[in-house]
């Protein structure tokens, strides 16, 4: 029986050092992206690259990147919004592949968002992190003040009279609630809407996180243990030990991501920037917005956050009538599905909204839009098309 025993722990001894040899030897081909930040990241690669920071309304200090080319010093200005938990980092994680690149060398302007609560973006002109009033906030709060100060912020930068928005996941929900709620604070100033996986409605998801936190009240269990905040980004957790261990065994994150937001991630994502995604991701949030993520699934629809009195919905006729809309959805999507963007899409033009351009992919899911490999593209390509439709009328003050 010891006999048994001794040699048993030998091979869990051996299988242990293989372990920690083949993920030491992988450290080689790690991305330097892993270690970069957003403006670092577009710099390494030769755009002119600019860090700025903007004060809400409600006080809360927010990072804003630009990236653009070298050579543009008047392009049309685009501001990419993150969604749940993320960053601008997100939007430049495919490496030479990414949205943000492919706009700039498409001749725009690119500005990327940091909603509060987010890694780079936590600070206050009088709350402190560790203070729970700082974190009482969800996505409608960044609708409400982060994406109107950035949008003031921009215009007041460059010489056009409108900006385009490119929004990933959340971040339309954002957008959408912000339109309903204070129209007035983006009437006259968006050119154009272009939303990749929106999940504005989850009611058709498979997201299994809201699906698990619906059922045994996570976010009230997390709050009642005393966290304001949920996924706050480590250096050592993400771009250390996740990066490493995503970089050794992709096929294991990629089947993490396959239960959670792509049915098809296999052959859909850039396996090769991966690691870099998992660096940067989650940036962080509050606990209070993980609880208005679930009762999105509970309630149906976009519904405000609620204590449980009341529930109701975001009013989409408040939207100013003058923006187009563009809906980019992958069918293997099991956050935002294709029957809950086509959805949106027919809610917005009820409501008196346009909708000029909507397209599903039928191998991309929720991370994919945003990872395509590189014969995967086509989601890109389409949504430059767009942000050109939109920009050929765009008037220079």
């Amino acid at each position: 029986f010891i006999h048994s025993k001794m040699k048993g722990g030998r091979v869990c001894l051996y299988a242990f050092g293989a372990f920690v040899i083949y993920t030491s030897l992988t450290l080689f081909t790690i991305d330097s992206d892993v270690f970069r930040d957003t403006h670092e990241m577009a710099l390494i690669r030769g755009y002119a690259s600019e860090s700025h920071e903007i004060v809400t309304e409600d006080g809360y200090i927010l990072s804003l990147f630009r990236i653009r080319k070298q050579s543009d010093k008047n392009s049309p200005p685009i501001l990419l919004i993150h969604g749940y938990s993320g960053s601008s980092d997100n939007f430049l994680d495919n490496g030479d592949e990414s949205i943000g690149y492919k706009l700039a060398e498409a001749g725009y302007d690119v500005w990327l968002q940091n909603n509060r609560g987010n890694r780079y973006s936590m600070a206050h002109k009088t709350l402190k992190i560790t203070e729970k009033r700082y974190w009482n906030f969800t996505f409608a709060e960044s609708g409400i003040f982060d994406t109107p100060s950035c949008v003031d912020y921009i215009l007041s930068k460059v010489s056009y009279a409108k900006i385009m928005l490119l929004a990933h996941s959340q971040g339309a929900a954002q957008i959408l609630a912000g339109m309903s709620v204070s129209p007035g604070k983006y009437d006259g100033k968006i050119k154009g809407v272009m939303f990749l996986s929106p999940a504005t409605r989850i009611d058709h998801s498979d997201f299994y996180l809201a699906k698990l936190g619906s059922q045994i009240q996570f976010g009230e269990i997390v709050e009642w243990l005393g966290l304001n905040s949920f996924s706050r980004h480590s250096f050592f957790i993400n771009q250390i030990m996740l990066s490493t261990l995503c970089n050794a065994f992709p096929t294991l994150f990629e089947g993490g991501i396959w239960f959670l937001a792509d049915s098809e991630p296999f052959s859909s994502l850039n396996h090769e920037k991966l690691h870099v995604f998992m660096a940067h991701y989650p940036a962080g949030d509050s606990v209070k917005n993980l609880r208005h993520t679930i009762q999105q699934y509970n309630y149906g629809g976009l519904v405000k956050f609620t204590d449980g009195e009341t529930i109701e919905h975001y009013d989409f006729s408040f939207i100013p009538k003058d923006i187009p809309f563009s809906i980019q959805i992958g069918e293997k999507d099991k956050v935002a599905s294709v029957e809950d963007a086509k959805w949106l899409k027919n809610e917005l033009i009820a409501t008196g909204n346009v909708v000029k351009f909507f397209k599903t992919y039928e191998s991309l899911g929720h991370v994919g839009l945003l990872l395509p490999g590189k014969h995967k593209s086509q989601v890109f390509s389409d949504l430059i098309i767009f942000a050109n439709y939109l920009n050929e009328a765009q008037p220079i003050l």
